[in-house]
């Protein structure tokens, strides 16, 4: 305990005033001769220490709660009868005070031993020790400093190793008070005490068993008690420390390389030592320590804070934070030789973000698509990645990651959180929670340690069940009636719903900023006509798509904030219908969207390219190299930076100029990025030189030789209706592209390329048969560097072109801009088809296709299930296909459109050798006209298809051949 030494210097000069010092027991001292032999002066009064009545003389008896010797019969009736000191009259004995005004310059007095507590400096570092629990260690051989100040009490705690005689001498400076020397058990009870002789107390307790004994310190006197104590022990084993000691706190660790060698220590009884690792970020640590002959020792690893990461041996640990770890071997109070080695496995490279940080917290949450499409992600040490995803009441999420080889160490950890970022379900593999609430969730990724890092790519899908009995109620989507009660959406989903009477639905969706959005409807026209539009603040319509087909689609360039898609049935109509949602752009982004994520890089080829990068928005393309190739990319651009990622989505280097040589084979991206708030216009530059022979570099959409391997020109990239498409005509290649239409529409492609001598045709072709094959519905084949194709799309298919080289040495770069513009068709209107409406260009100009009017025009097609898909009759129109069949030969026709009042069509079947009677006929009044013929001859028979009454329609045509 600590006290003023102001207080003691106090009391020192209180207690000189008490008068001249006296040689006998009871009278007063000071600085005055000295109390007789056998006294000790104590609170100004000469007085004999004692223990019991034996270390009294004469009549005197001992008072042990004071430790000295009074006179027999002592008893007191007041402070008169204590000669200066102060009458307990409870007991009738006198003692130094009974209250603190008994004490000089108030100081306290203790309530139990009746003392002045008298201000006091312990010196004694290992306080606090007043308690068995707090008994400070004592290490045998060793000596120990402090002082006992009124009414305290030390404990100390020796440790035996074996078997021995316990020795302890207590040292005190002067006689100020009654110093007592005990060996106590651990309920306090005294089991030997030490012997005052002169200013030495001495204590012997032979026959000790191993392991801990206590030692408890004390006086009865009122004044502080300097001492001096040193225990020794006889009888008990040698033991040799190793030369690491000191190392029995953390603080002392011994350094110790991980290095995976065995390294020699010595533990004492009682003993602890400390060793200290080094470890950097991602490190995984292995720590085995055990003792010699068979033994074992306690094995424990501390973290840099002091916390255990855990016991036992060998300890392995996962990816950890840099910092100091130490290593803690015992033993209990048996001797012990061992070994102990430490092995480490580095961490992780460094982690590198390849995905749109920040997105940490829910506000920062970016949204995923939920039709399983993998995102692109990671996570470094410590980091999460929260994605948002909107779902309709009762929807099940499944996610689920894959970790990109080389990119570092997980495990990661999937988890699903509530709109409040409260956790609902969590996972070390794939996550799915079903039933889930109706609104915004958050798909967090992270790792399952703080050292864990990782890039990955995720990919979530949401499932609506099946509707309830009631379609109307719209899975749990009802009431949406008005924007107030909206329901909210995804864009980028899908949502099947229906439109009961009197009903209408509304969906709300926000946007971050501008952007150009795609939203239709499709549902059968036959069985309901619906209307769409989007609305703005206060209901405002923004876009609306109000026709009479199987389809509905909408789209505008809209402001950031929040907007309202309305769905609703003409006069009260009634339907199902499918909605769909996409972010076709930023408004006026350039034409090589959507390339907004590395997944989605534009395939390009070298060549220079003038592009757009909206605020947000980073630009995306894709360029393909050969081992050992080289690559240049030059930026013009204000407040823009260029990077080059990996084939993994790693950082390869970055800044304008870029170049990176001597790389291996892949499939690299170039990322325009920056904090531009504004739409920036900026120009690229990519150059390759071959690290080979190659005299062609082609462009990262190979391999796009074939149909079944074309690259596709979506809806978000029409979403301005134009679109770019680059490419590399190397020799012997080809390339193509696809471009699905959802409705009627005028497609346009025009192909240009910057080498005359290297000419390029382009060809609008459809699959024909089962097989890899097509054939071409026009082409465009001239000889200057301009190709031109164009026609009319009746209803939803998809067009392909074919970009060929026709001849030359080099390898010109090429580019194809393809327009789609959607057309609205008034009730009882026919939009024609391609074989009718396509124009190619060449020396001459525009010329029509050939047209497929008339029986000598006959379009061809295959005996082995071949389908003419989006055509349509108009009024005055005619259709013809032709079909080679062997005598003997079955030959089926199916023609299927969607039959209402005015919109019949039928169809004929003509041999080879008659072109004025039809030999098969289908006129039936239903959506299927179905004709099977046996050849009589064989040739080419014709097929005809018109409308009846000079109706119109769209349908589609399929022939199948039977037979040897």
């Amino acid at each position: 305990m600590m006290r003023g030494p102001g207080w003691w210097v106090g009391l020192l000069a209180a207690v000189l005033v008490l008068g001249a010092c006296r040689d006998d027991e009871g009278e007063g001292c000071g600085d005055g001769p000295a109390c007789a032999a056998g006294s000790q002066c104590t609170g100004g009064r000469c007085v004999r220490p004692c223990r019991a009545d034996t270390d009294c003389t004469g009549d005197q008896t001992c008072d042990v709660t004071l430790g000295e010797c009074q006179a027999a019969g002592g008893a007191c009736a007041s402070d008169t009868d204590c000669a200066g000191r102060h009458c307990l009259l409870p007991d009738a004995r006198c003692v130094d005070c009974t209250a603190a005004q008994d004490c000089p310059g108030g100081v306290p007095c203790d309530a139990t031993a009746h003392v002045c507590l008298v201000p006091c400096t312990d010196s004694d570092g290992s306080e606090p020790n007043d308690t068995v629990a707090t008994a400070a260690p004592l290490a045998p051989g060793s000596s120990r400093t402090g002082t006992l100040c009124p009414a305290d009490v030390d404990f100390l705690q020796v440790t035996l190793a074996a078997p021995g005689e316990l020795q302890v001498v207590m040292t005190v400076e002067g006689a100020a008070g009654g110093p007592r020397l005990d060996l106590v058990d651990v309920g306090g009870g005294t089991l030997a005490s030490g012997t005052l002789t002169g200013l030495e107390l001495r204590l012997s307790a032979p026959g000790l068993a191993a392991g801990a004994h206590l030692l408890r310190l004390s006086t009865t006197g009122s004044s502080p008690t300097p001492y001096t104590l040193t225990a020794t022990v006889s009888g008990t084993a040698a033991c040799t420390q190793e030369a690491g000691e000191p190392n029995d706190t953390p603080a002392q660790a011994t350094t110790l390389s991980a290095d995976g060698a065995a390294h020699g220590g010595a533990l004492c009884a009682g003993d602890v030592d400390h060793y200290a690792i080094t470890a950097a970020a991602g490190d995984r640590l292995r720590v085995v320590a055990a003792g010699q002959g068979g033994t074992t020792v306690d094995l424990e690893l501390l973290d840099p804070a002091g916390t255990s990461l855990g016991t036992g041996s060998p300890l392995q640990t996962g990816a950890l934070t840099a910092g100091r770890y130490v290593a803690r071997v015992s033993s209990g109070t048996t001797p012990r030789n061992y070994t102990i080695a430490v092995g480490i496995t580095q961490g992780a490279p460094p982690c590198r973000q390849v995905d749109a940080e920040p997105n940490d917290t829910p506000e920062q949450a970016q949204a995923v698509p939920t039709d399983g499409t993998q995102v692109d992600g990671a996570v470094c040490p410590g980091d999460r990645d929260r994605f948002r995803v909107v779902a309709q009441a009762g929807d099940e999420l499944v996610a689920s990651t894959l970790m990109v080889p080389g990119s570092g160490d997980g495990p990661l950890v999937l988890a699903l959180e509530d709109a409040s970022g409260n956790e609902e379900s969590t996972s070390t593999g794939p996550l799915q929670v079903s039933s889930l609430a109706v609104g915004t969730h958050f798909v967090v990724v992270q790792g399952a340690n703080a050292g864990a890092q990782a890039a990955y790519r995720l990919a979530v899908t949401l499932t609506t069940p099946q509707a309830p009995a009631d379609p109307c109620l719209d899975n749990g989507r009802e009431p949406n009636n008005t924007t107030a009660v909206a329901t909210p959406l995804v864009l980028g989903g899908t949502v099947s719903a229906r439109l009961c009477a009197d009903d209408e639905d509304r969906y709300r969706f926000t946007l971050v900023a501008p952007a150009v959005v795609r939203v239709g409807i499709a549902f059968t026209h036959a069985n309901g006509d619906l209307d769409l539009q989007v609305l703005g603040p206060g209901d405002v319509v923004e876009a609306s798509s109000t026709g009479v087909t199987n389809e509905e689609v909408a789209e505008a360039g809209l402001p950031a904030g929040d907007h309202v898609v309305r769905v609703y049935g003409y006069r009260g109509a009634t339907n199902p219908y499918v909605l769909t949602t996409a972010v076709a752009s930023c408004a006026g982004d350039d034409q090589l969207e959507e390339n907004d994520r590395p997944d989605r890089a534009t395939a390009v080829g070298p060549g220079s390219y003038a592009l757009v990068r909206c605020p947000g928005d980073d630009d995306h393309l894709a360029v393909a190299l050969a081992a050992g190739d080289a690559l240049q990319a030059t930026l013009t651009g204000p407040g823009l930076a260029l990077e080059l990622l990996d084939p993994g989505g790693a950082l390869v280097t970055s800044g304008s100029p870029l170049s990176a040589a001597g790389l291996p084979a892949g499939r690299y991206v170039v990322r325009v990025t920056g904090t531009n708030a504004v739409n920036t216009d900026y120009a690229l530059v990519l150059g390759v030189t071959p690290g080979d022979a190659r005299v062609c570099v082609d462009d990262a959409a190979e391999e796009d030789d074939a149909l079944a391997l074309a690259r596709e020109v979506g809806p978000a990239s029409l979403a301005d209706g134009r679109a770019w498409v680059t490419g590399v005509a190397c020799a012997g290649d080809e390339d193509w592209v696809t471009v699905p239409l959802a409705g009627p529409s005028r497609i346009t492609a025009d192909l240009v390329f910057n080498a005359p001598a290297d000419d390029l045709d382009l060809y609008l072709r459809e699959r024909q048969g089962y097989g890899t094959q097509t054939r071409a519905l026009a082409s465009s084949n001239g000889t200057t560097t301009h190709e031109h194709v164009e026609g009319t799309v009746p209803g939803g298919t998809t067009v392909a072109l074919q970009v060929r080289r026709y001849g030359g040495t080099d390898a010109p770069t090429w580019r194809l801009e393809v327009g789609a513009q959607p057309l609205q068709v008034p009730d009882g209107g026919c939009v024609d088809d391609l074989p009718d409406t396509v124009v190619t260009a060449g020396p001459d100009g525009g010329v029509p296709g050939g047209r497929d009017d008339t029986f000598s025009t006959a379009t061809w097609l295959s005996s082995d299930g071949d389908t003419a898909s989006a055509r349509a009759v108009c009024a005055g129109n005619v259709d013809w296909y032709q079909v080679w069949l062997s005598s003997g030969q079955v030959l089926t026709v199916d023609l299927s459109y969607t039959w209402s009042t005015g919109h019949d069509l039928d169809l004929k079947v003509y041999k080879p050798s008659d072109a004025a009677q039809a030999v098969a006929f289908g006129v039936s009044s239903d959506d299927d006209e179905h004709v099977q013929y046996t050849a009589t001859e064989a040739g080419a028979h014709r097929v005809e298809v018109y409308g009846f009454s000079g109706a119109s329609n769209t349908y589609s045509l399929r022939v199948g051949v039977t037979g040897n």
